[in-house]
């Protein structure tokens, strides 16, 4: 009988937020931020946000935190979760975010608000996959949640991802002349 340990969850729930509205926030702060260089290869990346000075990012961080708090009663954590912070990405042609983790939080997540055709997915990396790709490689038929050392998940328009702040994640290149944008966050339990 096959038993599931070591289980990696990933919460994604589709949101119904005006995204135009969104928008409009998220251009007004890239005017006045000139942004910073964290993960991502090209694109911008804005500094923190005040969220409490947006309505719609306020709204936002609402529904995050209602959700947020679903997935850790689902991971059965306990306490109680605070937003630490978020910022925007915009990653135009070419541009990706290389592979990291999000250390000193607990959950961190991935809003997103334009992401049109082959604007980069998102690919978690499995914990165990230094031993998947060593050994298992080659004897595997057909790669599935036991035997991938990669799970991509592509980007949708008011898209909530939700996973554990240690899981290493990368984007893929944007491949679309339109410029994708994503809202991303990170959470803390007290």
């Amino acid at each position: 009988m096959l038993k599931n340990i070591f289980i990696t969850s990933i919460w994604d729930v589709n949101l119904n937020f005006n995204l135009d509205s969104l928008k409009k926030e998220i251009n007004e702060i890239t005017k006045e931020d000139e942004g910073r260089i964290v993960s991502n290869q090209g694109g911008y990346q804005s500094k923190n946000i005040d969220i409490q000075k947006y309505t719609h990012i306020n709204f936002l961080s609402q529904a995050i935190l209602t959700n947020s708090d679903s997935f850790k009663k689902e991971l059965n954590l306990k306490g109680k979760l605070i937003l630490q912070n978020m910022w925007i990405n915009k990653n135009y042609f070419k541009d990706y975010n290389i592979l990291l983790n999000h250390p000193n939080s607990f959950i961190s997540g991935v809003y997103y608000v334009q992401c049109p055709k082959e604007s980069g997915a998102i690919t978690f990396e499995n914990p165990a996959a230094d031993g998947i790709g060593y050994v298992w490689n080659e004897k595997i038929i057909d790669y599935n949640n036991h035997t991938s050392s990669v799970w991509n998940m592509t980007p949708k328009p008011n898209r909530l991802l939700l996973f554990p702040s240690f899981l290493k994640h990368c984007v893929k290149p944007n491949l679309n002349k339109e410029e994708r944008v994503s809202l991303s966050f990170n959470l803390k339990l007290l």
